[in-house]
């Protein structure tokens, strides 16, 4: 579902085009990650025609089905060593591995979608139960299994708390502005923390890290959360 919303949006504006020392030093009024908003009219016009009501149509569709959709609660934090004795994964760590995995796939699916939706229609449950999972996820202490702090389970809860703050900061008082942006940072800062040195990795020898999925996930997500604030 969130290819179909970012596909939406990115039909708005070249929102994320220019330069990115311009962008973060730049004061914008959000929404600006994709679009404006004084794009959202001609958004919302456009979603009235084919082909793209039918994105829109299953936008809406998935945001009902999101609305009742239970938020997971924190896992534990998991175990320092993922690996046992014998150089096997323990049943311990897969369990919270995955516990972190099923919680950032569903805030990157659900909170874009549901602010979408509202955007869209302008019914206020969407993005009331969007905000609810965001300032549930914005306290967690982390957002991936102990022993792999930045890694794709935290970078999709980061890309969707990210999305989150910008489409809806109109809707979030000061304090739950706060609240967000401090998980926001707190991300931020882990990523930092363990995946900051790839700029200073040559390509010669470091070719597979540089080129995994899980470091391209892990600089796009944390990318994003600093355009967002």
């Amino acid at each position: 579902m969130c290819c179909a919303v970012l596909a939406v949006a990115c039909t708005a504006a070249p929102g994320l085009a220019g330069e990115v020392d311009t962008l973060l030093q730049t004061p914008r009024e959000h929404p600006y990650l994709f679009f404006s908003a004084e794009d959202i009219p001609a958004m919302r016009e456009r979603m009235a025609a084919e082909p793209w009501s039918q994105a829109a149509d299953l936008i809406v569709r998935s945001a009902e089905a999101a609305v009742t959709a239970d938020i997971p609660p924190e896992p534990d934090e998991g175990p320092d060593q993922p690996r046992d004795e014998q150089g096997n994964y323990t049943a311990y760590y897969l369990r919270i591995h995955y516990e972190f995995y099923d919680a950032g796939h569903a805030i990157n699916d659900i909170v874009p979608t549901l602010a979408m939706a509202w955007l869209l229609t302008g019914e206020q449950r969407f993005a009331d139960r969007a905000k609810q999972w965001m300032l549930h996820y914005s306290t967690w202490q982390q957002w991936s299994v102990k022993s792999a702090l930045a890694d794709n389970q935290s970078a999709h809860s980061y890309m969707g708390l990210a999305i989150g703050y910008d489409w809806l900061y109109d809707q979030l008082s000061d304090d739950e502005r706060a609240q967000v942006q401090d998980g926001l940072r707190r991300l931020g800062e882990t990523f930092q923390t363990h995946r900051g040195g790839l700029a200073d990795q040559t390509l010669p020898g470091h070719r597979g890290g540089i080129a995994n999925n899980h470091t391209w996930v892990s600089h796009a997500a944390p990318a994003v959360g600093a355009l967002a604030q």
